[in-house]
């Protein structure tokens, strides 16, 4: 019991082993510079904190709890808006206080500077009401207990004076949630397998700004900031999945991105700026909105997929989809584009290519005012799914190995130039249709194929403004 004040002057408190606050006990630090060994907290024991500049420094672990700090609750620590400093220790220096950080109670900011053999792990969830500063050295959120960690302002790894992965952050298998995340040059962020969230953004308006190495874990980044605010991703290391959950976020890719697999905007926006590309290698997912009409970025994905409610503006460069993945409204992932319900596709006059395998698209209820294609290139055979729906193209469609309909009653409207360069249009003759209507048709390979797959094969009529054959061939009943 008692209290131990260093007093009005101030007076430097140095403690070269464990400083020891049982029931009762409180020390006060007033704006003292205090180095510590360790400090631990029974019972009601107290620490009123420094508000010195140099905040308290623990540079060791306690002798018999091994840890650098240990507070069974977090009103033991008054914290007097002052930073607690670990500097590692010749073992494994512990960090353990429960509960939810206050205004006035708990950790205010943290900062990692260890040169010691040994760095910093969590014992505990651990909850830090303003930032966490990684200047040198490792804070582990503990490798097998996987203890949680939030930070409800910044979270900043490195400082930019140390060589590559000089401090560290290992979210092992933790649930993190951070305000911000920022990765210096000489930082490591080793990302949770699960998931980090960001709920603010940094002061310069980043959400996250990544200069150093990110270990993405196969884990997820879940942005859920009401803000207006910056993604700058382009350094050592991607993303693996990207979420943005908040009906007034705007995020803004201000840097070439590539995702590792897939990008969800369940709610609220993403978009890029200064005409950025973007490469997703899995699926895109929007029911919020993705994109912007003033970007002429390189896009390039796994697959498309447009939730009814969802908007996708696309680039008026090129947008690439690769893969079949796609969800379709059964629920099956085996379509490369896909606009369900109310979606809405916005094409900005850009290009659609699709590289995937005989590439399965369907947009419900298209029109020339309703969700069209501008250009579109098929460089492996197309499919378009919406069996009595017409394919609508405002200016060219490109086939390199032809052009399916998996409905009788689909049909091509093509405003500008067909070039049909290889396979067949109308492959496998499933299209019946006398619909089709085509400005014009360039053909240099290919079949045009005029004709259904019946058992005596019936004529199908097409409209053409024009046609120019250099090679391929037409199929007719």
């Amino acid at each position: 019991a008692g209290e131990f004040d260093t007093g009005a002057d101030n007076v430097a408190l140095t403690v070269t082993g464990d400083v020891d606050i049982a029931t009762a006990g409180t020390l006060t630090t007033n704006a003292s510079a205090v180095t510590v060994g360790a400090i631990s907290a029974t019972g009601n024991g107290t620490y009123n904190a420094t508000t010195h500049a140099n905040g308290t420094i623990i540079n060791s672990r306690h002798s018999s709890l091994g840890r650098g700090l240990s507070m069974g609750s977090v009103d033991r620590l008054v914290h007097n808006n002052g930073k607690i400093v670990f500097q590692g220790a010749s073992a494994l220096q512990g960090i353990l206080i429960n509960g939810t950080a206050t205004s006035s109670v708990g950790l205010y900011d943290v900062e990692i500077n260890s040169t010691a053999a040994a760095d910093c792990s969590l014992m505990g969830a651990v909850d830090i009401y303003r930032n966490l500063t990684i200047i040198e050295g490792e804070l582990s959120t503990h490798s097998t207990q996987n203890y949680a960690l939030t930070v409800d302002g910044d979270c900043i790894v490195g400082n930019g004076s140390g060589s590559a992965n000089t401090a560290i952050l290992d979210g092992n298998a933790s649930a993190i949630s951070v305000g911000s995340l920022a990765i210096d040059t000489d930082g490591k962020y080793i990302a949770t397998s699960g998931t980090t969230t960001i709920t603010s953004e940094r002061s310069d308006g980043y959400a996250i700004n990544h200069d150093g190495n990110f270990v993405h874990s196969d884990g997820t980044v879940l942005i859920t900031t009401p803000a207006t605010t910056l993604l700058d991703l382009l350094a050592t290391g991607n993303l693996y999945n990207l979420t943005i959950n908040h009906g007034s976020c705007v995020a803004r890719m201000v840097a070439h991105t590539t995702i590792d697999n897939d990008v969800t905007v369940t709610a609220g926006t993403l978009n890029t700026a200064y005409d950025v590309n973007v490469t997703v290698t899995g699926d895109v997912s929007v029911s919020g909105t993705f994109g912007l009409a003033d970007e002429s970025g390189a896009h390039s994905f796994g697959s498309l997929t447009i939730e009814s409610g969802g908007t996708h503006i696309a680039t008026s460069g090129t947008t690439t989809i690769t893969k079949n993945t796609g969800t379709t409204l059964s629920g099956s992932t085996d379509r490369a584009m896909a606009v369900h319900g109310s979606g809405t596709f916005t094409h900005n006059k850009g290009i659609m290519k699709f590289t995937a395998s005989s590439a399965d698209i369907r947009v419900l209820s298209q029109s020339t005012t309703n969700n069209p294609f501008y250009d579109v290139h098929f460089t492996n055979l197309g499919i378009w799914a919406s069996d009595v729906n017409n394919f609508i193209v405002l200016n060219n469609l490109t086939l390199d190995d032809g052009l399916q309909f998996n409905g009788a009653g689909g049909y091509a409207v093509v405003k500008g130039i067909m070039f049909l360069n290889g396979g067949n249009f109308n492959h496998a003759g499933i299209c019946n249709n006398d619909n089709n209507n085509i400005n014009f048709i360039d053909m240099s390979g290919g079949v045009l194929r005029l004709t259904d797959n019946s058992g005596t094969p019936a004529a199908i009529d097409i409209t053409v403004g024009g046609i120019r054959k250099t090679g391929g061939s037409i199929t007719t009943a």
